[in-house]
């Protein structure tokens, strides 16, 4: 009888998930020769009576990620060399999957996917991490998506590598049939778990590996011989010979996915496709940012590392949880192939727009705009702030804000800043510089994508409630309520009637809040037409930003008047005495984003607050509603 321990099946089928996607060999291959396993490396967590190992590493107030290996693995695939160059920059944490490396089975007939999350997610609770984003390699990108569908409201984003996404055409082939049987599991598995040889585990390594080399210790490190554990093998052959259902069922479920999703898979990974996994999940999903690793097999995070960790950064930075910048990995990784229509999304129709029909008064501002001075000739100031006096003001204001978040998280006070404005107005890069030295799991970004069918038949702002700030929390709304007084007027996605009933329950909403204690400051930014087109075209342009434009975006560029129109009759409507608005023309981001931090601190009395650093809003560009109605772009054009 010849057999592999990797189980392969013919090249492309969904193996390697499947056979040892992390199967590994050190000197002696099992306990029974080597009379010693594998130590664990980290701690452990009882959930609901079954015990998980987990390796947390990192600092406690980084962006957390939570890492989830593939079939026949364990953690120590990732503490290899990823969890640490990670745990520089985010709170990183790292399970066993349940059954596997020396989390407790939770029993005998093969996990499901949807089980495995809840339970890592209550794991994920118990420890103490809050809001992560969930990176599953092979096998563990099932239980990402899992995790994401089932419990979306402790799933930041998520990141696939190499990952398992759709059911797959055949079978597994007989190893798994075998392996995993009642009577396999009493003769073959043990027969495997007690002569399986080094040479045999270096050649399933290597063909996981494939084209790219191991590297260099990894088969010491992982310890094969907590995979060739006689309950482990059959742990694992059943949870994979039972997944296609499971992904069968999830994938029906996808649409409903919101939070944002980076893939990264290589070209050359005939274990778990590309033609059939992330390519086609990026072509159903707006949300999906596809990276292709060109020569690149089923181990992505070990061929490119880089690719990896850049993708963990965008999918933090897209769920607002940190500033995307640019990492130190972004130019070392190896070169990044992406599908074309990547390019220039919606086919390049912000620049055709531009071309063809933005007003000739439009295009000549842009062609002829100089660097560093604003587009608008009647914004206030010629030039824009200067970057080092930017820097030098933002650091002390930042210093506040900690400040604010020490007293808010003392006092069990609740903030909640409202953000809204045109697109690309500036809205996400002021929340970051407001959260960039704030714990995230104390102040928190909302940014939700459109209702779903259930939340279009609930009451109007019950989506947004449950999303509002507890005792010692400040929540930042980018984009809010406020979307039936303009967007979905703009677009009719709602009606006259319903949008009416907006305008007279919202100021009623508000001064709900207001009394239960929540402290409530509303800020819309507003940019001139010129200045927004210019900036969506530079997003179009750049592949680390084209996840921001949407259809909306595009279809928006051409409503600027109706826009203007809703904008106006919003804010008359919903500025009151106890909810007022603060308008701030953000032209100058730089500008605007100070006088944003100014004006929330300056509302707020909270320990040791600097007034001189403090100091008031440029008054210039932010104010009332006067700035609205006097600017160039207002209802006055």
């Amino acid at each position: 009888m010849t057999w592999t321990l990797s189980g392969r099946v013919k090249k492309g089928a969904l193996l390697g998930v499947l056979a040892l996607t992390v199967f590994t060999g050190a000197k002696a291959l099992s306990p029974s020769t080597s009379g010693t396993l594998t130590p664990p490396i980290g701690s452990f967590v009882s959930v609901n009576g079954k015990r998980v190992h987990y390796h947390l590493s990192g600092p406690e107030d980084a962006p957390a990620v939570v890492l989830i290996h593939g079939a026949s693995g364990n953690l120590r695939d990732f503490t290899f060399s990823l969890a640490p160059e990670l745990s520089k920059d985010f709170s990183v944490l790292v399970f066993d999957r349940p059954g596997l490396g020396y989390s407790e089975t939770l029993h005998s007939d093969g996990e499901s996917p949807q089980e495995q999350a809840r339970h890592l997610a209550d794991a994920t609770m118990k420890i103490g991490v809050q809001n992560p984003v969930i990176v599953g390699h092979s096998y563990g990108a099932s239980v990402a998506m899992a995790w994401a569908l089932e419990r979306p409201d402790q799933a930041a984003g998520l990141v696939s590598l190499g990952g398992v996404l759709n059911p797959w055409p055949g079978g597994l082939g007989a190893w798994y049939d075998v392996t995993g049987s009642w009577l396999g599991g009493i003769t073959i598995v043990p027969l495997i778990a007690t002569f399986a040889t080094k040479a045999m585990a270096e050649r399933s390594v290597s063909s996981i590996f494939e084209p790219d080399p191991v590297p260099d210790g990894y088969l010491e490190y992982v310890g094969s011989d907590l995979t060739l554990r006689s309950q482990v093998l059959r742990t694992n052959a059943r949870q994979v010979g039972g997944l296609r259902p499971y992904i069968s069922e999830m994938s029906e479920q996808y649409d409903r996915l919101e939070l944002p999703i980076e893939a990264i898979h290589g070209t050359e990974d005939t274990i778990v496709p590309l033609a059939i996994h992330a390519q086609p999940l990026s072509e159903r999903l707006t949300n999906v940012n596809l990276t292709v690793l060109d020569s690149v097999g089923h181990m992505p995070h070990h061929a490119d590392p880089g690719a990896a960790i850049a993708a963990i950064n965008r999918a933090s930075h897209r769920a607002g949880l940190r500033d995307q910048g640019q990492t130190r990995y972004e130019r070392v990784s190896r070169p990044v192939t992406r599908e074309p229509e990547m390019d220039l999304p919606f086919d390049g129709a912000i620049s055709a727009y531009f071309e063809s029909d933005a007003a000739s008064e439009l295009r000549t501002a842009i062609h002829s705009a100089r660097k560093g001075h604003p587009i608008s000739p009647d914004y206030p100031y010629s030039e824009k702030l200067d970057r080092k006096a930017y820097e030098r003001d933002l650091e002390n204001l930042q210093i506040e804000l900690v400040k604010l978040l020490a007293w808010v998280k003392e006092s069990g006070a609740r903030i909640c800043v409202v953000f809204e404005g045109r697109d690309a107005a500036g809205k996400g890069g002021t929340i970051k510089r407001f959260r960039e030295y704030l714990n995230p799991r104390s102040a928190k970004v909302v940014a939700l994508s459109k209702p779903t069918d259930r939340e279009t038949r609930e009451w109007y702002f019950q989506r947004y409630v449950q999303h509002l700030p507890a005792a010692g929390e400040i929540v930042f709304f980018d984009r809010s309520w406020y979307n039936r007084g303009v967007v979905e007027d703009v677009f009719e996605f709602c009606t006259p009637a319903q949008r009416l009933k907006f305008f007279e329950q919202a100021p009623e909403f508000e001064r709900m809040l207001i009394s239960e204690g929540i402290h409530l400051i509303k800020i819309w930014l507003t940019v001139g037409q010129a200045e927004q087109l210019d900036r969506l075209m530079d997003r179009e342009k750049d592949p680390l930003k084209q996840w921001k434009i949407s259809w909306i975006d595009v279809e928006g560029l051409k409503r600027w008047d109706a826009y203007t129109r809703a904008i106006s009759e919003t804010l008359e409507r919903t500025h009151t005495a106890h909810a007022p608005w603060t308008v701030i023309r953000s032209d100058d981001k730089k500008r605007a984003r100070l006088s944003a931090i100014r004006q929330v601190l300056s509302q707020i009395n909270y320990t040791h607050k600097n007034n001189t650093v403090v100091g008031k809003p440029d008054p210039l560009i932010c104010g009332g509603l006067e700035l609205w109605t006097e600017e160039p772009n207002g209802p006055n054009a």
